[in-house]
Formats: C-alpha cells, structure tokens, sequence
C-alpha cells in the first residue's frame, strides 16, 4: 500500500511539474503578435451572446478620396468619388458589403451615410428621390464586375445584406460606376424574353424595347452628366445651388460581427490544445464566443470645389 502511494505522489509530483512547465509555454505564447492601430477591443473574454458592444478603439477606417473633377451645381449628379474600408483590428469583423458592391444599403444592417455642407457651413440634405427628374430612370450603374472580392458574395436574409469576412489587416474598395442608362425598377420583373416568349410576340417585345429606350432617352434630357471617371463612383441625390467650397463626409455605422483569428494552440495535438484553450481563456486571451460590435467609422471631412 505505501508502495502504490508512494507511486502516486511520484506520478502526481511529476505531472504538476509537467503542467506548470506546459502553463508556462502557453502563458509565453500568449502575448499576440497584432500590430495594427485597434489591437485591442476591450472586449471581456468571458462574455457570452448580448446587446452589441462599442469598442474601445475604432475598427474600421472609412476612407473617402475625391476624384480630379469639378461637380456642377443644379446637378443630380455631382461628386466623383471613391470609398475604402479597411479593418485595422486583429479580430475578423463580418461587415455588410452591399454598400461597396451596389451603392444602397440593406434594410436594419450597416449602413454609408454622406454628410455633405454648403459654402456657408450649412448641411446640405439628400432628397429622398433623384428630382428634378424621373426617379426611375439611371444614367449610371455599378460596375459589378469590378472588385473580384464582392463578385460573387450572396445574401443571406430577405434584408439583402452582403456579409463579408474581413481579416485583419484586410480593405475592401467600392465597385465604381459606368454611364450605363437603365430604368431602375422598384420591382424585379422579368425579361420579356420569358414575359413574351416565342416568335409570335417578336414584334412586340421590339417595340416595347424601343418604348422603354425612348423613356431613358428622354428621362435623361436635360440632365447634367460629367464623367464617368474611371475607378469612381458618383454622389447621387445631393444637389449643390450654387459655386463654392463645399464639404463633404462619409460614414459607415451600424452592427459588424468581431472573431478571433485561429489560435496557434488548435494546432497542439489532443488532449494539449483543449488544455491550451482553457489556459489562454483563464488569462483573458480567448473570447467565449464572438461578439456584436456597434461602430461608427467616418471618413476625413474632404472640400471640392462647385462650379457652374
């Protein structure tokens, strides 16, 4: 009996002194290698699915950069411009790409809102439908094909919002415009090849083609178009009454997914990496789950010149 005991404190004696050396090895290789500006969320590790929290730190850069030409005044269509958004976190953040891809916002996700000031320091507001003229028709269209990285990205709920994993360190840079006139429907209704299919209906569906050119054609007269500019994207809603200094602004707000990155102890053979895992989640290292962040990134406020 004092022999088996014996035995045991050995053995027990031994193993303490293999973990302690293995906590050691994890505590050492805990320190994360991150250098980028918002290391550090100030997320608490044991926290569990709740309310979306705000950072300590800014995630997301919005930056906003202006393209070399001077936007008319009494114009639908004025600025030119162009929107990156870089994640400068050491968490992938799951961020609504719709905004970059098409130009318009998901309903209830993040959002691109502009902040644009007249020569007199006052907001200049959008207005809620593309006046003077038809709303329905489009002198532009993005470029869908543009950014490889937003081509192929699908919805996921009947919002429409575009979810996108972005890594640390990672940007994503907005799909431009191309002058592509279009009547934008409210409505997905379907080609008239499949509405009036056959030989039998030929000579309608021409006509109604010719019909709907006809409208865009005259929807547009009048319409003051500058560009497009190769790699833009034009400010759309906001028109500028007169010449002058005019500031502008853009704002990415709303609800990002935050993860962790896969830790290097998954790669530690079993039974090692579960006690790795629950060596860094004791010193504050793992999250419990990922987590809600509530962000407001805005851009440089940015002046452009109106002219005539």
């Amino acid at each position: 009996m004092r022999r088996t005991l014996k035995i045991f404190g050995i053995l027990l004696f031994c193993g303490g002194i293999v973990y302690g050396a293995f906590y050691f090895f994890v505590a050492a290789h805990a320190a994360t290698t991150c250098e980028l500006p918002c290391g550090d969320l100030g997320v608490d590790p044991t926290r569990r699915y709740g309310e979306p929290i705000r950072p300590s730190c800014s995630p997301l850069k919005l930056e906003l950069d202006l393209a070399d030409a001077t936007p008319p005044a009494l114009s639908r269509y004025t600025l030119w411009h162009q929107l990156t958004l870089k994640n400068e976190s050491c968490s992938i953040l799951t961020v609504d790409a719709l905004p970059f891809r098409e130009g318009r916002n998901a309903y209830g996700g993040p959002k691109i809102e502009y902040r644009v000031w007249g020569p007199d320091g006052k907001p200049i507001l959008s207005s809620s439908s593309p006046l003077p003229y038809a709303g329905s028709i489009e002198a532009y269209a993005y470029d869908l094909e543009a950014n490889p990285k937003l081509k192929d990205l699908s919805t996921v709920d009947v919002s429409g919002a575009l979810p996108y994993r972005l890594a640390p360190g990672e940007e994503i840079l907005g799909n431009p415009e191309i002058y592509s006139p279009h009547q934008d429907n409210d409505h997905d209704w379907p080609p008239l090849e499949e509405e009036l299919p056959g030989r039998k209906y030929a000579e309608l569906r021409r006509k109604l083609e010719a019909v709907k050119r006809e409208r865009i054609s005259k929807g547009l007269l009048g319409v003051r178009l500058a560009g497009p500019y190769p790699g833009y994207r034009v400010l759309d809603g906001f028109v500028l009454p007169r010449p002058g200094r005019y500031k502008i602004q853009a704002v990415y707000s709303g609800v990002v997914y935050a993860e962790q990155p896969k830790s290097w102890h998954r790669d530690l053979p079993f039974p090692a990496d579960i006690i790795a895992g629950n060596i860094l989640r004791s010193r504050g290292v793992l999250w419990r789950d990922g987590v809600e962040l509530s962000i407001s990134s805005e851009s440089d406020v940015r002046e452009f010149e109106v002219v005539r």
